[in-house]
């Protein structure tokens, strides 16, 4: 009975969460789109990096010995290499908008303040900090002014993609750092530490943004071995996670005049399933069977094959092409209230 009373309490704050997003008075907003993008600059984790772990490493992690792509978590390139080409492509971006490695500040194994593989401070606060230390107009510098706010590209986009890492068990038996009683608290915390570097970028003069939320962290064949009950858990983390996320999202866009497009990787990746005959099992785990990577949803235990970043680029300018397409309205900042409210009800019905 305790069982099935914690996961209705999950159930339960899932479903008000979402009730609360469409049902919540709206508040017409009048947002600073750009249609033509001039650059793109991104920040994570492995989702997202192209190699800059790898850089750090020495050439040592990830191995292409072990079937790593030039320093990528996957058999080929990551989505965000494949982005500007397929955003200036539908219209989006400039004649002049290509990928530029030199934007790419991801780390893999970045949290939002910790990065797990390195086990130090490079997460993402870290990355933005970087980012915006070099930011500063060259003429301040070379005149020795002091400038307070860095000039930040407003026609660029800024994508950030973090977050799971601070959420995922460290190991496969779904040992958490946590507990379900914690759940509601960690989640808050990573969701909040996202929406601070939307606004520290957007302080800096940054006006267009795409975020990922999280894809159903449970479904990674590295936890396959877990019991249901976590399995479950795991699952319900990664939709409060999204929930509260876009709503802060929301929130932001009135409060600092931005345009931001969340990239629900969930339901991109639900919608996707149909293109890959193996959603279960890692490709590189077994080289004799994996004649065809395309066929393969995951790589390797938890990160996704060449073939899936390329149609998680196709479906994020899809987002971004519904999201801009659409007169924008958003909940009153009252909503950011009730939905830390229903992950708390949540707890208090698990226990």
């Amino acid at each position: 009975m305790r069982k099935v009373t914690k996961q209705l309490g999950w159930i339960f704050g899932a479903i008000l969460g979402q009730l609360l997003l469409n049902n919540l008075p709206v508040q017409a907003v009048s947002l600073n789109r750009v249609d033509q993008i001039s650059q793109l600059f991104v920040f994570g984790d492995s989702l997202v990096d192209d190699g800059n772990l790898y850089e750090l490493t020495g050439g040592q992690f990830p191995s292409s010995e072990d079937g790593y792509y030039q320093g990528r978590f996957s058999n080929g390139r990551v989505f965000v290499e494949d982005l500007p080409d397929d955003l200036r492509i539908n219209g989006y971006g400039r004649s002049t908008l290509t990928y530029n490695s030199d934007n790419n500040y991801a780390i893999a194994g970045a949290g939002t303040t910790y990065n797990y593989f390195l086990e130090n401070d490079l997460g993402l606060d870290h990355q933005i900090n970087h980012f915006l230390s070099g930011q500063f107009p060259v003429s301040a510098q070379a005149l020795n002014q002091t400038v307070s706010t860095p000039s930040v590209d407003e026609n660029a986009l800024y994508l950030i993609a973090a977050g799971a890492n601070d959420y995922l068990p460290y190991d496969n038996q779904c040992n958490f750092s946590y507990d379900e009683n914690e759940a509601g608290a960690v989640i808050n915390i990573v969701t909040q530490n996202l929406a601070q570097s939307v606004t520290q970028l957007s302080n800096a003069g940054a006006r267009n943004f795409a975020v990922t939320g999280l894809a159903d962290l449970s479904i990674a064949p590295e936890y396959a071995g877990c019991s249901q009950e976590k399995r479950e858990f795991l699952k319900n983390i990664s939709l409060q996670h999204n929930l509260i996320l876009e709503a802060a999202l929301q929130v932001l866009e009135e409060q600092q005049g931005i345009d931001v497009t969340f990239l629900d990787l969930n339901n991109i990746l639900q919608r996707s399933i149909q293109n890959f005959s193996n959603t279960h099992d890692a490709c590189m785990a077994h080289p004799q069977e994996c004649t065809n990577p395309d066929q393969y949803l995951f790589w390797d235990e938890v990160h996704l094959t060449a073939q899936a970043h390329t149609i998680l680029a196709q479906q994020a300018v899809e987002s971004y092409r519904e999201r801009n397409g659409q007169e924008a309205s958003i909940p009153e900042p009252d909503l950011i209230l009730g939905l830390f409210v229903v992950v708390g009800l949540g707890k208090f019905l698990k226990r």
